[in-house]
């Protein structure tokens, strides 16, 4: 699925409400989510990262945003392995790829209040 799909079956289930309620949510989590993993990843806790990258995950998983989904997936196998190889450059390419989600969802949000 990819974002276009998830916001045609967001507004069939519920309208453009839904869909940006749930854009919304995904712009006011998925940052706070993001910046309590660079947090916990300054203070090496792996458990917490890998948890706060499946929330990542699940969040872009539901709104098709492929890259942010893929890039959460590999921190939180990365962590959940216990393994801190690369950790660094994937969670910098999961926070690059939230930022392109966030402009995309931004250009979203502009197409439906329309």
């Amino acid at each position: 699925m990819n974002i276009e799909s998830a916001i045609d079956n967001l507004i069939l289930i519920g309208g453009n409400d839904l869909a940006l309620r749930v854009l919304a949510l995904y712009q006011e989590l998925v940052p706070a989510r993001l910046e309590a993993l660079l947090s916990q990843f300054s203070q090496a806790n792996i458990q917490e990262i890998s948890q706060l990258a499946h929330s990542i995950k699940s969040s872009a998983g539901n709104l098709g945003l492929q890259d942010v989904y893929d890039s959460a997936q590999v921190v939180e196998s990365i962590a959940f392995e216990s393994s801190q190889d690369n950790l660094a450059a994937d969670v910098k390419k999961l926070e690059s790829a939230i930022a392109d989600s966030l402009i995309e969802l931004k250009s979203w949000e502009q197409k439906l209040t329309c």
